[in-house]
């Protein structure tokens, strides 16, 4: 059997690439025996892995070329945006099989859910036009959802009728691209999209160690991530929250940790002696700190499916964050007893949450054992590849 893996964008092809998501892909892929390499377009940029694949960027939107690779199947990370259509196009010419990852909460437009859309979204969106690095995308998807609505929607749903399948990195991102299809009249695509999250190593399972009481958060946190990741929320929450449970202490990691009060101009306080700010460690050295720590928290805006939380919850974490329309990932996360969402999106809120979070693992209403064997075989690389082999009818 041959399946590639191609993501249409000039990423670096260094080790971290093969770390997640299509990278990652590919090698659960070949784990499970099956012929692949990892498809990028453009020229080298820190190339090391022979799975890699470097293409002209015209070759992906060529029905030649992807006759010539003679696949069974694709997995195409393209969030099924409008843009990579011609490369959907190509490969339905061509006769492969493939998949399409829409890495999104799932609540893509106004058709998908109006409410939250309004209540969410809009804000978000709202913020990031005054926000150098995400102003044009910002202003971009407004026109979109209040000009051009229908014409972007059906464009998605152009790509979903090439496609063999759908996967959607939420189980609410799967009813939310199925609602906006309803909205379409294309109730027919529906079928195709399932939930296929993004995978995490086979071995990220929990060691059985002794917890501790540590709060952990993952993510990047230079100054061009804070309109999504909103690390004032978490640095807020987390003093609210230590304030009041002098016996916990928090860990926070990820590029530009070490900046963040300088940056943020938080002025030292009691709290903040019990939170270690460390940037950047690279995943499989995570570990440990995973398997010590008690509960995940992130104060994100909006994300598809956050690969630390998974990370979190392999180990036996539970996790807290915001209960957001753009946060669908989370929803999922907390379902059988692995954690819980903040009443409000404030610190307030945040902070309260990782009480009762606390208040759970010292009454022990929180497993870690438990935890992570039910969301590490979820997660594991090579249960994601074989649903999605699956998925393709392979």
């Amino acid at each position: 059997m041959k399946i590639y893996t191609c993501t249409p964008v000039r990423f670096r092809g260094g080790d971290m690439f093969f770390s997640r998501e299509s990278g990652l892909f590919c090698k659960g892929l070949e784990k499970l025996g099956v012929q692949t390499r990892a498809i990028l377009p453009g020229a080298p940029i820190e190339d090391k892995d022979p799975l890699l694949m470097r293409v002209p960027y015209s070759d992906l939107e060529s029905p030649i070329f992807w006759r010539s690779l003679s696949l069974d199947g694709l997995i195409l990370y393209s969030w099924a945006a409008p843009r990579y259509y011609p490369i959907a196009r190509a490969l339905k010419e061509a006769n492969v099989p493939f998949l399409v990852n829409v890495d999104s909460s799932g609540l893509v437009s106004s058709l998908a859910n109006s409410r939250l859309w309004s209540r969410h979204a809009v804000p978000y969106l709202l913020r990031s036009l005054f926000h150098r690095k995400e102003w044009r995308s910002g202003l971009s998807s407004l026109v979109d959802n209040y000009f051009r609505i229908h014409r972007i929607a059906h464009a998605r749903a152009r790509t979903f009728e090439e496609a063999t399948a759908v996967g959607a990195v939420t189980p609410l991102g799967v009813l939310w691209l199925q609602q906006e299809l309803k909205q379409l009249g294309r109730n027919d695509l529906t079928t195709k999209i399932f939930h296929l999250p993004h995978p995490q190593p086979d071995d990220f399972v929990y060691s059985g160690s002794a917890k501790r009481k540590i709060v952990i958060s993952v993510a990047r946190w230079e100054r061009e991530d804070w309109l999504q990741k909103n690390p004032r929320l978490l640095v807020d929450s987390l003093i609210s929250f230590l304030g009041q449970r002098a016996e916990w202490k928090a860990l926070v990691v990820g590029r530009g940790a070490s900046a963040l009060l300088r940056r943020l101009k938080i002025r030292p306080c009691e709290a903040l002696r019990r939170v270690d700010f460390v940037d950047f460690i690279p995943m499989r050295d995570l570990v440990p700190y995973y398997d010590r720590a008690m509960i995940g928290f992130w104060s994100s805006r909006g994300e598809g499916q956050i690969g630390a939380g998974a990370q979190a919850l392999c180990f036996g974490c539970s996790v807290v964050a915001g209960d957001l329309g753009t946060l669908t990932c989370f929803s999922d996360y907390i379902t059988r007893e692995s954690g819980r969402l903040g009443l409000s999106y404030t610190a307030r809120g945040l902070s309260e949450a990782l009480i009762l979070e606390a208040a759970a693992w010292e009454n022990n209403q929180r497993i870690p054992g438990r935890i992570s064997n039910i969301w590490a075989p979820e997660f594991a690389v090579s249960n994601v590849a074989r649903k999605a082999i699956s998925m393709l009818r392979l």
